[in-house]
Formats: structure tokens, C-alpha cells, sequence
């Protein structure tokens, strides 16, 4: 049983998108409950309605604000998550195999899944792609935790929530779950590409930093960066699915 929580739509090209995709739901037989979130009726208490009314998938039709918001309040249920990108980024392709609405849909008839882990920043904005900071060259930049500290001179910094929180400084190719191999103490990273995996830790900048997800801004420097508890179970493609 599948509940489909949708943007709003601003603008014709969204409301055609949204209703190319009602079609194509419909035709692979797998239209469910749909609904939007509006004052009174958020995100949060749309996904507590859809598990109360036994939806065992929801799935997430927009942007990437609205696929953290949903993916956050689905942590506390068993049920299984799914995304339908209303308009391409790569991101998204990593992250389910696809950015293609189509194919997204598609994969949700087929439901396979994998688990994943939500990042929190500040406690307050999740992420489920990688979170970048594009540190500009004359800001400096600061990475604290328990028993290390890594400090830096504009450089881009990417976060993952993986298995842990994987985090690449410097510039590189495409961000993967998985691409971390060491561990630190104490350390200064260079200008080459430095790839690290913690639980949890803190960014400072000298000024003020927007982080991003999918280039959409999330929050600014300071940040707390956590990895949140639960996994999360998301309907990704064949080459993702375990």
C-alpha cells in the first residue's frame, strides 16, 4: 500500500510534471493515497496518519526539502521510504540510481530496498544526500570532535551519513557511501583530497558558511554535524538494492 506525499507545484511546468507522474502511478497500478502538506496539516502529521492508517511505503514527490523532511519523520516507523524527483540532480541519481521520474516511479512497483542513515545538522535540518560546503579560499575552517581536530584554508568540504559520517575535504569526482578508509587523531589537512569517517563533530569557519544539500541551503556555520540512530529502509534501484 503506497501513500504519496506531494510538493506543492508553483508554476505550469510542476503542475504537468505532478500530474504525468498521478498517470504513470496509476497506470503501474500503484496510485495509493495521495496528499500535500499545508498549514495544519504538515509533513509530519501526514506521514503519522499515513502509518495510523496502515500505509506500509510513503513515498516523497518533489524536491530535496521535502524528501529530508519526510525520510525524518518516517524515523520512528518500519514503514519503507520512496522518492519521486520532480526534476533531475545528481544527487538524487546516487542516492536511488536515478533522477529520472520515470524510472523512480518504476522502482516503487518493484520495491527494492536498502538501508540508510539520516545526518542531522544543528539538530534540526536532515539530510539524506551529501551535505556540501564550498569554504571559500580566505575563510579558514575548523573540524572538532572528542579526540581530534582537523583545521583548513578554503577547501570544499562534503559530508555523507553512511555507516558513519563520511567527510571529504577538497575537491574530487562523485561522493559514494563508502569511500572512507581512515581514521585520525590530531592532523592538518593538505590541498589534496583528504577523506575521513567519524560518529559526530563540529564545523567552525572564520565567517559565516552555507551548508548545502542538493544546492539547496540547509543551515550555517556553526554546525553540529550528527548521525542519527535508525535506518531508514529506501526504494533504490536494482545495482543499490542488497
Amino acid at each position: 500500500m503506497y501513500y504519496y506525499l506531494f510538493e506543492a507545484q508553483h508554476g505550469p511546468k510542476e503542475y504537468e510534471r505532478v500530474a504525468q507522474i498521478k498517470e504513470l502511478l496509476s497506470s503501474l497500478g500503484i496510485a495509493g493515497e495521495m496528499a500535500t502538506p499545508a498549514p495544519g496539516h504538515g509533513v509530519e502529521d501526514l506521514v503519522a496518519s499515513a502509518i495510523a492508517k496502515r500505509y506500509s511505503t510513503v513515498i516523497a514527490v518533489g524536491g530535496i526539502e521535502l524528501v529530508n523532511r519526510v525520510a525524518h519523520a518516517l524515523e520512528p516507523y518500519d514503514a519503507v521510504f520512496g522518492i519521486i524527483p520532480i526534476f533531475d540532480h545528481p544527487d538524487i541519481a546516487r542516492l536511488i540510481g536515478t533522477s529520472d521520474w520515470k524510472t523512480a516511479a518504476e522502482q516503487l512497483k518493484r520495491r527494492r530496498w536498502r538501508p540508510i542513515r539520516l545526518g542531522s545538522m544543528n539538530g534540526s535540518a536532515f539530510f539524506v544526500m551529501p551535505a556540501h560546503v564550498e569554504v571559500p579560499t580566505d575563510v579558514s575552517y575548523e573540524i572538532t570532535g572528542p579526540d581530534f581536530v582537523v583545521t583548513g584554508l578554503g577547501q570544499p568540504i562534503t559530508v555523507v551519513a553512511a555507516e558513519q559520517l563520511e567527510v571529504q575535504i577538497g575537491e574530487s569526482g562523485i561522493v559514494k557511501r563508502g569511500f572512507l578508509k581512515s581514521l585520525f587523531t590530531d592532523a592538518t589537512v593538505s590541498t589534496s583530497v583528504s577523506e575521513f569517517r567519524f560518529d559526530k563533530f563540529d564545523l567552525t569557519c572564520s565567517r559565516e558558511v552555507t551548508v548545502k544539500v542538493a544546492g539547496v541551503p540547509m543551515v550555517v556555520t556553526p554546525v553540529q554535524f550528527r548521525l542519527q540512530d535508525k535506518e531508514l529502509k529506501l526504494i533504490v534501484g536494482k545495482g543499490l538494492s542488497e
